[in-house]
């Protein structure tokens, strides 16, 4: 089992990065991953350091940068310990909007997360993160 800091420190890290993305910050989202870290978008795109990284991977879905984006609810549903340093999570996401031509929000996604965190200089970090959607069967 996780002491609870690392288990704290790591939910921080997931609400920071939807945070990140709600506002539109791409410096903010591209801060809260490993050097090496990727990330597979929801269509399937690879976003790896050949592809720029997470930070091409937020200039690209955060067009223009700054604007709000709608709000992300995020349940950690399961957590896999690989190493002390390292954990893979599985979590539930959703985004909702609310416009102001809207009379009311708008859940516009639902997925799944599974993320690849590690510790690193004392700090969690995201070194992969894989955006799926819900899709049920038949």
């Amino acid at each position: 089992m996780q002491p609870i800091e690392d288990r704290l420190a790591i939910e921080d890290l997931l609400h920071a990065y939807a945070r990140a993305m709600d506002f539109g910050e791409i410096d903010a989202v591209a801060a809260l991953f490993a050097s090496d870290g990727r990330v597979r978008d929801i269509q399937g795109r690879l976003w790896d350091s050949a592809a720029g990284g997470p930070r091409a991977f937020a200039a690209r879905w955060l067009d223009p940068p700054g604007a709000k984006r709608g709000q992300h609810w995020i349940q950690r549903m399961r957590t896999d310990v690989i190493s002390a340093d390292c954990c893979r999570l599985l979590s539930y996401w959703s985004s909702t909007r609310w416009t102001a031509a809207s009379p009311a929000p708008q859940m516009t996604a639902l997925g799944l997360y599974t993320d690849t965190v590690v510790r690193q200089d004392g700090r969690w970090l995201i070194q992969e993160k894989i955006i799926d959607r819900w899709e049920t069967a038949g």
